[in-house]
């Protein structure tokens, strides 16, 4: 009878009956508290991962050169990443190139240790993100005025043309005739080269009233024009233009007159002696074509004063559709300057 009284005490007894409940719910409270806390610390490094791989795209989608692609472009995203703000670990990153070369795809995972969530049994938390980028192809007409006078002899002249050539494979890429982009060059000092093919740009009857003696001939440079004119896209048929001209003197002594009276032309004229002295580079008319810029490039010279008039106005021609037809090469083939 003892035995069975205790039984029926004990299976009356509600004593501690909250405890298992409690233990449940505490358990259930913490694994909750811990999804929450960490979906936003996902959700925080699902941004970063983003934000980082856009900015590794973006920096590298102008020059897609597979040389060079997968430095530029972790640099970059690491950079941008660091740690996800939460001590996460950027576990990969790869990309792709369209086959027409315009789009890069970029696609990285990352992962952060898990807090709360541990408990129960969840170590890590993972993301993924993609970057998809593409290029542009709505065009661009570019004419770099460059400045080519005396003061840039030596390295100032050598870091511009590394600066233009950089600026050339940033547009161009891999690519060596581009699609809807026209790069041409107007070097510049006290004067700018059009090239010796326009003398039905100048003046009637100018070139033939200057001695240009035996040994060379007109070499392209024209003279200003008057202050109206010169800050105008005005064309040669309405406003023609006086051809440049350094005439013979004692700081450009190429002509010796002989006891007879014979005029004795020197020998090798050019920039730094005779009717062209300080006549820079020719410009480059507007063209797809890569070879052509870098070509240019090369060929810059340090001559000359600096007249910044110049080097802006034949930039303005060389953009401006009143000139279209008139400067020839590329830029008649492609009907340059577009509207």
């Amino acid at each position: 009878m003892m035995l069975r009284s205790t039984i029926s005490r004990f299976c009356k007894d509600d004593t501690g009956a909250a405890l298992p409940f409690v233990g449940v719910v505490s358990i259930a409270l913490i694994g909750a508290t811990g999804f929450g806390i960490d979906a936003a610390r996902m959700m925080l490094l699902q941004s970063s991962l983003q934000r980082s791989i856009d900015a590794g795209a973006l920096s590298t989608v102008a020059r897609l050169d597979t040389k060079t692609i997968e430095t530029q472009l972790r640099k970059f995203t690491v950079a941008n990443f660091n740690d996800g703000q939460i001590g996460a670990t950027l576990e990969s990153l790869t990309w792709t190139i369209s086959s027409d070369n315009k789009t890069l795809t970029v696609n990285a995972t990352a992962s952060a240790p898990a807090t709360l969530m541990k408990i129960l049994g969840v170590q890590t938390i993972s993301v993924s993100a993609e970057s998809v980028i593409e290029r542009s192809t709505s065009g661009l007409e570019l004419a770099l005025v460059l400045d080519n006078t005396g003061s840039t002899v030596g390295a100032p002249l050598t870091s511009l043309k590394a600066a233009a050539n950089t600026l050339v494979e940033i547009l161009y890429g891999l690519q060596t005739v581009a699609e809807n982009l026209y790069v041409g060059m107007v070097p510049f000092s006290q004067s700018v080269n059009g090239g010796n093919a326009h003398t039905d740009w100048l003046k009637s009857g100018s070139l033939a009233a200057l001695d240009w003696g035996t040994t060379t001939s007109w070499g392209g440079c024209f003279e200003a024009q008057s202050r109206a004119d010169d800050m105008s896209d005005t064309v040669p048929s309405d406003k023609p233009i006086t051809p440049y001209y350094w005439p013979d003197g004692s700081n450009n002594d190429w002509i010796s007159i002989s006891k007879d009276g014979t005029k004795n032309y020197a020998k090798g004229l050019g920039s730094a002696l005779g009717p062209n002295k300080n006549c820079p580079a020719a410009v480059t008319r507007m063209t797809p074509e890569k070879a052509k810029v870098v070509s240019a490039i090369a060929s810059m010279k340090a001559v000359g004063n600096t007249h910044i008039n110049f080097g802006a106005v034949w930039g303005w021609r060389m953009l401006s559709p009143k000139w279209r037809g008139l400067w020839g090469g590329d830029m008649t083939t492609y009907k340059l300057p577009l509207d």
